[in-house]
């Protein structure tokens, strides 16, 4: 059976653990009260190879990246940390070819975007969607390591912000060990998020383990969020 979840609010509503393998559910949250409704009863096992891994990225193996504003293709490539670090394919595709630490935030602002890897480690500063579509993964990658990993450096800090545009993280993705006051791996406060076969896995938060949902459309049609708490 085709598994999705979809949830449509614009109230805050916090996802701690949702799991993959869940029948067809949609999800319209809009709370009346204004009180923050906790998706408790959409739970995974988070036991096994969902656990979090005691593991951070090396700074001597990484390359640092700007960030910056980020609108085409090219301006991806800058901000990733030039030809060093990652690669403009003819279908407009950026490869990331080493594993890097964003100084500060990367932020779309407009284009369609594509980040691929072939295990490539991204660490440091929030990755912000404000407008345009960036998609990270394809579909039909698999294996048991991931082709981009967003690994907490054992700060503090969400990987991934939405407030406008749309976010997909398709197969291949794995954000792995981010904490924040509000949302550990993914804060939506607009726009779109689709979660396409990626893992979020051992983030955890005051509000939110996984996802903090405050606005916006949140839809996961496939992927693994467990070893989150909140």
């Amino acid at each position: 059976m085709h598994s999705s979840v979809r949830i449509v609010t614009n109230k805050v509503l916090t996802v701690a653990l949702l799991a993959a393998a869940l029948p067809t559910l949609t999800v319209f949250a809009v709370p009346s009260d204004g009180v923050p409704v906790t998706a408790s009863t959409v739970t995974a096992d988070a036991s096994g190879d969902n656990a979090r891994a005691d593991t951070a990225v090396s700074a001597s193996d990484v390359l640092v990246a700007p960030g910056g504003e980020v609108s085409d293709p090219a301006s991806l490539v800058s901000a990733l940390g030039g030809d060093a670090a990652a690669l403009l394919r003819e279908d407009g595709s950026v490869m990331l070819l080493k594993d890097i630490v964003l100084a500060e935030r990367l932020t779309v602002v407009g284009g369609e975007l594509n980040i691929l890897g072939a295990g490539a480690r991204i660490s440091g500063s929030t990755v912000s969607v404000e407008g345009g579509v960036l998609v990270i993964g394809k579909k039909g990658d698999s294996g048991d390591e991931p082709s981009v990993h967003f690994l907490s450096d054992g700060g503090s800090g969400r990987a991934f912000e939405v407030s406008g545009g749309a976010l997909t993280l398709s197969d291949g993705v794995r954000i792995e060990g981010y904490r924040s006051d509000e949302g550990g791996a993914v804060a939506v406060s607009g726009g779109k998020l689709l979660v396409d076969g990626a893992q979020l896995v051992g983030c955890n938060a005051g509000l939110g383990g996984a996802v903090l949902i405050t606005a916006g459309e949140v839809t996961m049609s496939s992927g693994l969020i467990g070893g989150c708490s909140a």
